[in-house]
């Protein structure tokens, strides 16, 4: 792994449930993504993708199971005492900022030293092969011949490839990218 790779943490879901109602959204989620990996969840809408990251990042408390990080449960910690950003989809994007600037934007929060922010995003982007649209404005990347950074594309300052499993059929499927 290149020094330039954020060395992140350990993140274990153990037999996580989350339900809304009647609705069971994360049904027994239970994997481990070790420290460097990079970790894309696929599924349907609905599949619960999101309300699993929501459990890992604090926005939501799983009805059932445990989350880990480092081995510590975090369970009903707040977000802001667990150190791990998530990226809502639709939401993702400033669009008067740059796809470098919007990269940037949560490191710079972090106060990181603004050389060691460029070799991040420099690498970031060289990971998911948009390098060549660094300067592009976010506005502009829809309809575009080249995809749009996303959530996966600044999702990569995480993890780095899957490791774990999904305990129930319905779960969404890991994959690397």
């Amino acid at each position: 792994m290149s020094d330039l790779a954020p060395k992140g943490a350990e993140v274990r879901l153990e037999a996580v449930v989350k339900t809304f109602g009647a609705v069971r959204a994360v049904d027994g989620v239970t994997l481990t993504v070790r420290s460097g990996e990079f970790l894309t969840l696929l599924g349907p809408s609905g599949s619960g993708k999101t309300t699993t990251l929501a459990c890992i990042a604090g926005f939501a408390v799983p009805t059932e199971g445990d989350v880990l990080i480092e081995g510590r449960p975090v369970t009903f910690d707040p977000p802001f005492e667990r150190n791990v950003g998530m990226v809502f989809q639709n939401y993702a994007l400033f669009p008067h900022m740059t796809v470098a600037e919007n990269l940037a934007f949560p490191l710079r929060m972090r106060k990181l030293l603004a050389g060691r922010i460029r070799e991040r995003i420099a690498w970031a982007l060289a990971l998911v092969r948009l390098a060549i649209r660094a300067s592009s404005r976010a506005a502009s990347s829809s309809g575009s011949p080249w995809p749009a950074p996303s959530s996966s594309s600044l999702r990569c300052f995480s993890w780095t490839s899957p490791s774990g499993r999904w305990t129930r059929s319905s779960a969404p499927r890991c994959s690397s990218s």
